[in-house]
């Protein structure tokens, strides 16, 4: 909108802001279905929502994992920041051996000297027989969550099928760094 010289108040059908032109019609700020990448780390180039299907592996394997309907996930893209939540229900969790892994994450985590820090969050944890803290990691360069636990003593040790029981049901939360 615009007050000219005489105080009359004149409304244009499209408003710019930067390089973005929202619509008039209230629809929002769209973004491109491909990310389109700026040199300036201060411009927003990049949002994304969908779905993503989470998946239990232990020792890089799933042998004969299988899950009940709900194990789904949902994303949301940010620039360089990503936030996936993962509900996983198992009905079995197979024969494989090996520390405890979320796998499929929608996006490979940030490599080399960039920070790749992951928040983390849980819920409605059931049928998973640790006793410490919950944590996890994502591995830089790779689509996969590292289950983990933190004990009373300060360490840190990986989760492993041993943990698992086959009915475990898990809502996880994690945002990580996307190069």
């Amino acid at each position: 909108m615009v007050l000219d010289t005489a105080g009359t108040v004149k409304a244009y059908s499209t408003i710019s802001v930067g390089n973005v032109t929202p619509s008039s019609s209230g629809a929002g700020i769209t973004f491109p279905a491909t990310a389109s990448a700026s040199s300036d780390a201060n411009t927003l180039d990049d949002y994304e929502e969908g779905t993503w299907t989470p998946g239990f592996a232990f020792g890089g394997n799933a042998v004969g994992v299988t899950y009940t309907a709900g194990n789904s996930g949902i994303y949301t893209k940010i620039g360089r920041v990503v936030t996936v939540i993962a509900n996983v229900a198992l009905t079995n969790k197979g024969s494989s051996t090996g520390n405890a892994t979320i796998t499929g994450l929608p996006f490979t985590a940030a490599t080399g000297a960039e920070p790749n820090y992951s928040a983390v969050s849980f819920g409605n944890v059931s049928f998973l027989t640790f006793v410490e803290v919950p944590v996890a990691t994502v591995g830089g360069g790779e689509t996969v969550i590292y289950l983990r636990e933190i004990t009373s003593a300060g360490g840190g040790t990986a989760l492993t099928n041993a943990d698992f029981d086959n009915q475990t049901q898990t809502r996880i939360t994690v945002s990580y760094f996307v190069s």
